[in-house]
């Protein structure tokens, strides 16, 4: 679909990423793919807004444009990017009431534990590596 084509010749700009970057994106292709490549009306595949920082949320009301990313402060966008994506973790990777990172890198037993993050397509797991590439 072209927002995955759009998104990964973004992606493909952000060469200071290195390595991990690039095996990050080809990654979440795969997992896109995986997934059938999903669109925005599916609904079920959202990652929950609740502590998803606000310049996220207003990249997507404003038309998703890539010509007008929103201007982050690293360190407080990397704090609440992380506090979003320690939100969406199962609770056997949470270190008590309070999520440190890094995250406990414990696999939950139940598969079902990952469905807060286990989201495709354009309001999925596409944000996170979005964020990421704004850190």
């Amino acid at each position: 679909p072209e927002w995955t084509v759009e998104a990964h010749e973004y992606f493909d700009l952000l060469v200071a990423g290195g390595p991990s970057w690039t095996s990050l994106v080809q990654l979440w292709q795969v997992f896109e793919s995986h997934m059938g490549y999903l669109g925005l009306k599916d609904e079920q595949n959202r990652l929950s807004p609740i502590e998803r920082p606000e310049e996220i949320g207003a990249w997507m009301k404003d038309g998703r444009s890539y010509e007008k990313l929103p201007l982050v402060d690293p360190v407080d966008f990397a704090l609440r990017w992380q506090a979003w994506w320690c939100s969406l973790q199962p609770p056997c990777r949470r270190s008590g009431t309070v999520s440190t990172w890094p995250l406990v890198r414990t696999e939950p037993t139940d598969p079902a534990d990952w469905d807060l993050v286990w989201r495709a397509g354009p309001c999925g797991l596409f944000l996170i590596v979005m964020g990421l590439g704004w850190w």
